[in-house]
């Protein structure tokens, strides 16, 4: 069951079982970092002391939300808003209010929508919602919980294909042999890492698909 959704786009975003991590697409090196401690269990300040190791001014923007147990805690810096709905009542962060971060603690969260307001792009974002576990993708908009699942089933279409998984941090994903048959098919082409270029939206972890 799919916890997140995401929108493709230009920044990084870091799916864990206790932390959901937004990094500029300017930070491979140290997304490739946190992506293995996150990837780990890495939990909320583990993360942020990672985060800070080379210093605040080099970093322009970020999003980090807890997702262990307990309140929700939701820090923003830069181009960045989250939205949602805790305790009953409409949530509203914006990293750039603040010259360090923006740091909120949420009791009863029940929804959040981490929007990125300019990822420093040239290409048009994609509006369709893909759902997501954990893992490394690229990323415009994050939602939690997911909304494809929903959407799709009210629309009575079937959701979209997934983009190809690529190796995890334990190692390469397990291709199925093909069936044999009067003629060899033909190798397909190795997918590229989202490290590997700005419009790259390949997910790096374990993603469900949208049910019919």
């Amino acid at each position: 069951m799919p916890t997140s959704s995401y929108r493709t786009g230009a920044w990084f975003a870091v799916f864990g079982s206790a932390t959901t991590l937004l990094l500029p697409g300017s930070e491979k090196a140290r997304v490739a970092d946190l992506w293995s401690r996150i990837d780990d269990g890495a939990g909320f300040d583990e993360v942020l002391d990672v985060l800070l190791q080379s210093g605040l001014g080099a970093l322009p923007g970020f999003v980090l939300v807890s997702g262990d147990d307990g309140p929700t805690k939701v820090l923003a810096r830069g181009p960045v808003q989250v939205t949602g709905s805790a305790d009953g009542e409409q949530v509203s962060i914006d990293g750039r209010d603040a010259l360090t971060w923006v740091e909120r603690t949420l009791d009863d969260v029940e929804s959040l929508a981490l929007v990125v307001l300019d990822d420093g792009s040239t290409e048009d974002t994609d509006d369709v919602d893909l759902p997501i576990v954990d893992g490394l993708v690229r990323v415009s908009r994050v939602d939690q919980p997911a909304v494809a699942a929903d959407a799709d089933a009210s629309s009575g279409t079937a959701g979209p294909a997934p983009a190809a998984v690529l190796p995890s941090a334990e190692g390469l994903a397990s291709e199925p042999e093909p069936e044999a048959g009067p003629e060899p098919e033909p190798v397909p082409e190795s997918e590229a890492s989202p490290l590997d270029g700005e419009s790259d939206t390949a997910n790096m972890g374990t993603r469900e698909d949208a049910g019919p």
